[in-house]
Parts: structure tokens; C-alpha cells; sequence
């Protein structure tokens, strides 16, 4: 099967357990999870699906050499993403860990068709799930890793931070060495880490997206003490949620729902507000080869380090924010 890619173009799957895992129900599900949470609701260019992106840390890890094994948790390394994403995270209260969808993974793969699929294939579903077991798939912060790196190129287009060309240059300076993603040179790595930055700042846990995720809290915990919604309906996806709240014909509910738009919000202060959120302060710090060493960007960038503790201040005391309408 060929799937047709916005960042690779046309992904080749070859692979028999593969084409079976994307055609369950549980992966297909993952079409219809905004990778942003709310973009389906601010609408204009944020839609990118859970299902994409996983495709894509799939062939990533396919195409710098991880074993089978890894490439299939990869694949399947959000399966438990709820609706809209992480905002389950501040529905739940774990903003700042932004691991709500780890703690439930058990609810999608235990008695799936997922874990029949694996189990034919000889694989152990509980070490699936642990992807502590796979150093390419995933890193700590600020560590490059396949999935870091998928929604970096993909997010970074989408937002118009890059072009193809920008990021068929990083692919042709990405290497794995000593099992670990880095890059050859320093130009990359130091461009890499700055505009994953800026996307981290204006976008992932920008004002606009910080606000609209607390919008629709509001509107979900309503529409859960009203009956319209039950926590099970996060195990579905966004359009059902959307679907129902739209069809319970419950005016204030549409209203706010409505409103959540891209341009809702202005940054406040703690004596004038609305809303006061906070979040992960994503960045990273990538490795690179420069005659024969291994450096990182903050030893070589001290603009950087100063920017991102910045970053990092600003997201731990929150923002405070208005909304216009």
C-alpha cells in the first residue's frame, strides 16, 4: 500500500502486520484526532490527524534502520491519544506532563484486535506499550527522537516554518549514530532547535492554543454535568464530541463551542483575566558531529540556552489571558 504524505510523499507499507494494525478500528480512529486538539475547531490550516503522524514515525524509524519490533511501537506510540488530544491533559489537571493519553493505554490495546494482531506476530503487547524500550522512537527532553522529530517537520510545515526543501535538507543531515538521532552539521541542528522553539512558543503552548484549550474544558466539563457527554466519549474522537454537544441543541454550549477561534484570546495579567493556564515548555537541544566530536546546540549557543530558561520561566508561571469575545 502506498500512502500519500505531505512531508515524505508517497510512504510505501510493505509490511503484512502493518496493513493490518491501520485497518483496525482503534488505529482508524486516529483520523478523526486533531494533532493540536482544538484545530479542528479554530479551523484554517491545523488539520493534522493522530493517524498521519503516526504513519510518519513509522517511516521514519523504518527508513534510519530500527528493528521491526520498534518500528511497530512507532506505529502504534499514540493509539491512546483521546479526543482532541492533550487536551485531555488539562481537562484532567496533568498539564504539565502532557501524559495523559500514557496512563489509559491499556483501555486500547488489552482485548483488542491490536493485541490478537501483535500476539499473531509474536510480539508482547505490555512491552509495546513501554516505549522506554525504544531509544529511537522516543528520548527525554531535549533528546532528538522519531516521534519529536515526525510532528517537528510535519507541525513546522503545516505552521509555514518550513518548506519541503527546508526539511529534506534536515533528512539529508539526520544520521543515527551510537543509537541516537543527531545531526552532521552544526547549521542544522542550531536551525532545528531554534525554530522548534518558535513553534513551541507561538503554536504548541503559544496564547491562542493555550486559550482554546481551556476554552473547550469549560465547554466539555458543561456538557459532562449536563448528561450531553460521558467520560467514555474521550475514548472516541473529535467529531463525535463535537456531534453531540452540536445535537443536544443546547444554545450556551454551541455558543461557546463556536467561539473557540484562533483570535479569541490576548495576553493579560494576573489582576485582569479570564482564563490562567499553563503547560510542558517543549524544546530541544540536538546533538550534532563537528570534527569528529558530538556538541550540542547549547554548547555552542548561548542566545539559545538564555532563551529557552526564558521559556521555560514564562510557561511556569502561565499565562493570564482575556478573551475578546
Amino acid at each position: 500500500m502506498r500512502i500519500p504524505d505531505r512531508i515524505y510523499g508517497d510512504i510505501l507499507i510493505d509490511d503484512p502486520l502493518v496493513l493490518h494494525l491501520i485497518k483496525t478500528p482503534q488505529f482508524s480512529r486516529l483520523k478523526h484526532i486533531n494533532q493540536y486538539g482544538t484545530g479542528s475547531l479554530i479551523g484554517g490550516k491545523f488539520l493534522v490527524n493522530r493517524f498521519e503522524h503516526s504513519i510518519g514515525v513509522w517511516s521514519l524509524l523504518k527508513r534510519y534502520g530500527a528493528p521491526r519490533e520498534e518500528q511497530i511501537a512507532g506505529l502504534l506510540h499514540d493509539l491512546s491519544h483521546t479526543a482532541f488530544s492533550h487536551v485531555a491533559d488539562h481537562f484532567y489537571d496533568v498539564r504539565r506532563e502532557n501524559n495523559y493519553h500514557e496512563q489509559i493505554k491499556e483501555k486500547f490495546f488489552l482485548g483488542s484486535p491490536v493485541q490478537q494482531l501483535l500476539e499473531q506476530a509474536g510480539m508482547d503487547v505490555h512491552r509495546i506499550m513501554e516505549e522506554e524500550h525504544y531509544p529511537l522512537l522516543e528520548q527525554p527532553q531535549p533528546d532528538l527522537c522519531a516521534d519529536r522529530i515526525d510532528y517537528f517537520f510535519r507541525d513546522c510545515f503545516v505552521l509555514g516554518l518550513h518548506t519541503k526543501e527546508d526539511i529534506a535538507r534536515y533528512l539529508s543531515h539526520l544520521i543515527v549514530q551510537n543509537g541516537m538521532f543527531m545531526l552532521t552539521t552544526r547549521e542544522s541542528a542550531v536551525k532545528m532547535a531554534h525554530t522548534y522553539l518558535e513553534a513551541s512558543q507561538k503554536f504548541w503552548i503559544g496564547v491562542q492554543i493555550a486559550g482554546s484549550f481551556e476554552l473547550l474544558v469549560i465547554v466539555l466539563k458543561k456538557a459532562m454535568q449536563k448528561g450531553i457527554i460521558t467520560e467514555k466519549d474521550f475514548l472516541t474522537h473529535d467529531d463525535a464530541i463535537i456531534g453531540k454537544i452540536k445535537g443536544s441543541g443546547d444554545e450556551c454550549l454551541i455558543k461557546d463551542l463556536e467561539s473557540i477561534s484562533w483570535d479569541n484570546f490576548i495576553l493579560s495579567g494576573p489582576d485582569d483575566y479570564d482564563l490562567h493556564t499553563t503547560g510542558k515548555a517543549r524544546y530541544i537541544d540536538p546533538p550534532f558531529l563537528e570534527e569528529g566530536k558530538v556538541l550540542r546546540v547549547s554548547n555552542v549557543d548561548k542566545a539559545f540556552v538564555q532563551t529557552v530558561a526564558q521559556f521555560q520561566e514564562t510557561i511556569k508561571k502561565g499565562y493570564y489571558l482575556k478573551r475578546k469575545q
